[in-house]
């Protein structure tokens, strides 16, 4: 069997190849290298025993572990 010759005006399968490795290379290297911006949480006060409401001034019953419950529905 001889090998297969490329046609003419397309690139082979090998040049395809190596180029998508040192253009996946580059990005890795130049996500290392950037800096990333440092991430930042907002302040907020939060008083123990106060009312909560919700945006319509609903008062929303507050319990441990983070659970919300608002009218009939439980938000973690």
């Amino acid at each position: 069997m001889s090998p297969r010759t490329p046609r003419p005006g397309r690139p082979t399968r090998r040049w395809r190849v190596v180029s998508a490795s040192i253009l996946t290379l580059l990005a890795s290297l130049a996500a290392l290298l950037l800096p990333a911006a440092q991430a930042k949480a907002a302040s907020v006060s939060f008083t123990l025993g106060a009312t909560r409401t919700d945006q319509n001034r609903n008062t929303l019953q507050l319990h441990g572990l983070g659970i919300v419950k608002l009218r009939e529905h439980l938000v973690p």
